[in-house]
């Protein structure tokens, strides 16, 4: 592995104040092979301690990244989850605003019935059909 290094940047207001955030790994497990060995000459036990450190240290890398998996799974889940539960909610949102224009329609209110069944109907078809095409601005606001 290598060095390597991640950089931000953003501007935040008018007047051009700004960030930088920047950050370097070294994500060498050993050290370089002449500095290995310097330290055999001073402890000949080294070598091995430095393979064994390596191997603990690779797995618990390995142990790390694969919680983050994990993590990233449960989080997906966990959208999908709630996705359902907001088409549930709109679709009985929607169920009782036509119920409620039914009934206002058989309380001879025709004119507001009407208003309010075209009113429901606009938000339904923009509830079912737009809840899936937010704009990242919109889904960072919700966070």
């Amino acid at each position: 592995m290598a060095k390597r290094q991640i950089s931000r940047r953003a501007a935040t207001n008018k007047d051009g104040s700004a960030f930088e955030h920047t950050e370097n790994h070294d994500d060498n497990l050993l050290p370089d092979v002449e500095q290995i060995e310097r330290y055999a000459a001073l402890d000949p036990k080294i070598v091995e301690f430095l393979k064994e450190a390596t191997l603990k240290e690779q797995a618990h890398r390995h142990q790390i990244n694969l919680q983050q998996v994990e993590l990233m799974k449960s989080g997906q889940r966990r959208g999908y989850r709630m996705d359902r539960y907001q088409i549930v909610c709109a679709f009985l949102v929607f169920l009782s605003g036509m119920v409620l224009t039914v009934l206002l329609m058989y309380w001879d209110k025709e004119i507001l019935g009407s208003i309010f069944g075209g009113g429901i109907l606009l938000l339904g078809v923009k509830a079912f059909l737009g809840f899936r095409f937010r704009s990242p601005k919109d889904t960072d606001k919700i966070k």
